[in-house]
C-alpha cells in the first residue's frame, strides 16, 4: 500500500512554492493563429501574466501532441531555482464546460508522472471548477482515484 489513502486538498495560493516544484495549471487545447495557447481566464491567465512566453511554449506543445493531450510538462521542475510548469487539459475549446473524461485522462497521466518523479512536489489547481463550470462533487472522485495514494500531489483551491 502506497502512502496516504485520501486526496491532499489545500486551500491556499498555488504560486507560493520554492523550487523544486511542479505547478500544474488547467488549460484547454485551443491554439491561436499566432501559435499561442488560449490562456485568457482563471489560473491559465495568472500563469500567462507571470510568464509571458508561456502561452507560446504551451501552444507549441499542444500543437505537437494534438488537441487531446492530457497532461504535459512544459518547464522541467529540476531546473535550479525555477519552478516547473505543466498543463492539465480540462476541455478542448476555452468556451466549453470542463469535460470529466478529459479530466480523468489528464489525472491518470499526471499520476503516472508524479509516481515517476516522486521526489518533486506537484501542485495542481482544482480542475474543472470555476471557468470549467463543474462542481467539486463531480470532479472529486476522479481526483481521489488518481491521486489518493500519490504522496507528492496536492490539489489547491481558493
Amino acid at each position: 500500500m502506497e502512502g496516504r489513502a485520501t486526496l491532499k486538498l489545500i486551500q491556499g495560493n498555488i504560486w507560493l512554492a520554492k523550487p523544486p516544484v511542479m505547478i500544474v495549471i488547467t488549460t484547454n487545447s485551443q491554439v491561436k493563429a499566432s501559435g499561442e495557447l488560449v490562456m485568457g481566464a482563471g489560473i491559465a491567465l495568472e500563469a500567462a501574466r507571470k510568464a509571458p512566453r508561456l502561452p507560446a511554449e504551451c501552444g507549441k506543445a499542444v500543437h505537437e501532441h494534438g488537441r487531446v493531450y492530457g497532461f504535459l510538462p512544459i518547464r522541467h521542475p529540476r531546473t535550479p531555482g525555477v519552478a516547473g510548469i505543466g498543463i492539465f487539459q480540462t476541455k478542448e475549446d476555452w468556451k466549453d464546460n470542463a469535460n470529466l473524461v478529459l479530466i480523468a485522462n489528464s489525472a491518470k497521466m499526471l499520476s503516472e508522472y508524479a509516481r515517476y518523479n516522486a521526489d518533486i512536489p506537484i501542485r495542481l489547481n482544482y480542475p474543472g471548477i470555476g471557468f470549467g463550470r463543474l462542481t467539486k462533487e463531480q470532479v472529486g472522485p476522479i481526483l481521489e482515484e488518481a491521486f489518493g495514494a500519490v504522496e507528492n500531489v496536492s490539489v489547491y483551491y481558493v
